[in-house]
Parts: C-alpha cells; structure tokens; sequence
C-alpha cells in the first residue's frame, strides 16, 4: 500500500509541475513573436537545384 501511495504522491507533483509551467508560460508573448516572425517571411518556393541527385531524393521523398 506505502508503494501505491507514492506511486500516486510522484505523479500528482509530476502533473502539479507540469500544470505550474503551463501556466505561468507566455502565451502572448510568444503569440507575439510568431506573428512577427511570419510578417517578416517571404514567400517560400521549394529549391530543386541540388549537388548530386541524392540529396533531392533524400528532400524531397514521396
């Protein structure tokens, strides 16, 4: 029974840790950055003008 409830006592501090990180993280800040980096950004095309041919198979695999 002991190990049973510590078995349960590891787990509750477990999630209690992972619940305190949660929230005491930055959701908006961190919103903020993405929006910022996407405005920034171009607009991407994929390259297929490689070394050797092997690297193109190894990019881009069906």
């Amino acid at each position: 029974m002991k190990t049973l409830r510590l078995t349960t006592l590891f787990f509750a501090l477990a999630y209690a840790v992972v619940l305190i990180h949660y929230v005491s993280f930055d959701h908006r800040g961190k919103e903020k950055k993405i929006e910022e980096s996407a405005l920034r950004m171009q607009y991407v095309e994929p390259s297929f003008c490689f070394k050797e041919t092997g690297y193109k198979e190894f990019a881009y695999v069906p």
